[in-house]
């Protein structure tokens, strides 16, 4: 009980003050995924792009932690391109997992007058409720530098996200979050919803 009383505070603290454009561009995405490699799309609201863009991506995870990620994002009018690469860190506390999860992004393209090089690490907290539902919340936060300059990394944005991942099969979850995009300082920006299909094999 005390799970969900955390997961429901967390939601109502993101969606507290929230503006006109507001839950106004829903995030949707569908991943699959093995033990190795991976596969997604996404579109709307998202922690990394614009809203309006078109993301596909293909990952490959190796010595259990590690992976490397290309992505395409597109919005009808720019192409951009995106390879990172980062690590999954988790330990087990009681019911709760906590995870760190710091990445690399080197991103180049249409948009991009100087290739783009952002550090974005994320730490959150699920929980197993040894049920079907799954709470978690994360929080993340953004350097930024550019070509000619990679040395010099600049504050640039922050995310908090607190959501469910609810098992509707064996192989299906369905991932349910309200997303608060923030700017460096942690001042909100704008509040969506994301639903997500990640499929297993």
């Amino acid at each position: 009980m005390k799970i969900f009383a955390f997961v429901a505070a967390a939601f109502l603290a993101l969606s507290t003050a929230a503006k006109a454009d507001d839950f106004d561009k829903t995030g949707v995405s569908i991943s699959v995924i093995t033990d190795t490699y991976g596969a997604s799309v996404s579109t709307g609201a998202n922690k990394d792009f614009a809203d309006d863009a078109t993301v596909v991506g293909l990952s490959y995870r190796f010595a259990d932690i590690f992976a490397v990620r290309g992505e395409v994002i597109d919005d009808a009018s720019n192409t951009d391109y995106r390879a990172s690469a980062g690590a999954a860190l988790s330990t087990e506390v009681g019911v709760a997992t906590l995870y760190a999860v710091p990445e690399l992004h080197y991103t180049w393209g249409d948009t991009y007058g100087k290739d783009e090089l952002r550090f974005s690490p994320e730490v959150g907290v699920s929980f197993d409720t040894g049920t079907i539902i799954a709470p978690y919340a994360e929080v993340g936060y953004d350097w930024v530098s550019y070509d000619g300059d990679f040395g010099n990394l600049d504050k640039d944005r922050s995310f908090a996200q607190a959501g469910v991942l609810i098992a509707i099969s064996e192989s299906t979850d369905l991932d349910i979050a309200v997303l608060r995009k923030m700017d460096e300082d942690f001042n909100g920006l704008d509040n969506e919803l994301t639903v997500g299909a990640v499929i297993n094999f």
